[in-house]
């Protein structure tokens, strides 16, 4: 019989065992089986043992394994000791430098107008302009008006509207003062159609009695030249008329 140290160095049956390829440990077991009987104790429980631990790993290896010096973590198979690699995190660098800006994007789409905002507060109220001067007239056939004088150099607009009941009518002329030589006129006399237009009139003189202005149905009824600077009203016609002119002038201006 061998020794326990024989049994340990080699045994055939367990060479043999080892390089089998043993798919379970049922097939395992039953192809042990007729060699049990003569194994040592010693082998038969580190055979079991080596089973147990390690399925799937072979006998030889298990073996050797046990013979071989014992193995620690950490070491490798010389028994030298691994090294560990310790990573010390260094603090964090200062941040780089800023980056140049992106070009501008496209512009958006107009936005819808906004509401409406509340008035405003009324302005202050400017002061009265001028009214002019109305001249009522009631005059005989064949007679004048007392002579309406005009101011040299201003704008002066006049409108004559004649009221008698059936030779009603309106005209109108814008006038000047040629700075006492002459008066000129241009306007629009009174119609004389029911449907007709009315005629244009204008001209310059500073002669008496030159018909300016018609101012009734008929067209008797008129505006003449009274001398440089003035007008008058004449009724030509065989009754009595009457009505309002109305003399506008521009205010006197101040050279600053």
């Amino acid at each position: 019989m061998r020794t326990l140290t024989e049994a340990r160095t080699y045994h055939p049956s367990f060479d043999v065992l080892e390089r089998r390829d043993v798919p379970s440990a049922v097939t395992a077991g039953a192809g042990l089986l007729p060699s049990l009987d003569s194994l040592p104790t010693r082998v038969l429980v580190d055979m079991l043992v080596g089973r147990m631990t390690a399925p799937g790993t072979s006998a030889r290896a298990h073996h050797h394994h046990h013979r071989g010096p014992h193995h620690h973590a950490g070491t490798d198979p010389h028994g030298q000791h691994l090294a560990r690699k310790k990573i010390v995190q260094g603090p964090p660098g200062p941040p780089g430098p800023e980056g140049p800006a992106g070009a501008a994007g496209p512009a958006g789409p107009e936005g819808p107008a906004g509401a409406t905002g509340a008035a405003g507060p009324a302005g202050p109220e400017g002061s009265p302009g001028t009214s002019g001067h109305v001249f009522f007239y009631h005059l005989a056939a064949g007679a004048s008006s007392a002579p309406i004088t005009v101011s040299g150099d201003l704008p002066v607009f006049v409108i004559g509207t004649n009221t008698t009941p059936g030779d009603r009518g309106t005209g109108f002329i814008s006038l000047e003062n040629g700075l006492g030589q002459f008066l000129e006129w241009s306007g629009v006399n009174s119609t004389t159609t029911s449907g007709g237009p009315p005629t244009l009139t204008g001209g310059f003189n500073g002669a008496v009695g030159t018909k300016m202005l018609a101012i009734d149905f008929n067209g008797l009824v008129t505006l003449q030249v009274a001398g440089a600077n003035s007008f008058v009203v004449h009724n030509a016609s065989g009754i009595e008329q009457e009505g309002l002119v109305w003399l506008l002038q521009a205010p006197v201006l101040v050279p600053a």
